[in-house]
């Protein structure tokens, strides 16, 4: 089993950057009721021997209303994995698992 560490200096790492470090891809998707909802893809949350789907809501509890949508939903999924374990293709051969940072940041992103 592949588990992945990643040391940084700084005290805060970048969820874009945490992504390209581990080759992690991130999908971000409108409901139609205009939700925006904030994933890795093939990642799930591994609860001591449980895992568990965790992601983003643009509507969370909380949350900035100055920032966008996506902002907000990054934001949220930020909040809910730092310092967790991301079991990736849980299920397949190449299952591995990657420590999220305890502190992750969501710089601004523009939407279009």
């Amino acid at each position: 089993m592949n588990i992945i560490q990643i040391q940084r200096k700084s005290k805060s790492v970048s969820i874009f950057d945490f992504a390209d470090i581990c080759g992690l891809d991130l999908d971000c998707r409108q409901r139609d009721d205009g939700v925006i909802l904030a994933v890795f893809s093939r990642a799930e949350v591994k609860d001591g021997a449980c895992l568990s789907s965790s992601y983003g809501r643009s509507d969370a509890w909380g949350q900035n209303p100055g920032l966008s949508r996506l902002n907000r939903a990054l934001r949220d999924y930020a909040r809910r994995i730092q310092g967790r374990r991301l079991v990736l293709n849980a299920f397949g051969i190449n299952r591995r698992e990657i420590n999220v940072p305890n502190r992750l940041h969501v710089p601004v992103v523009k939407q279009r």
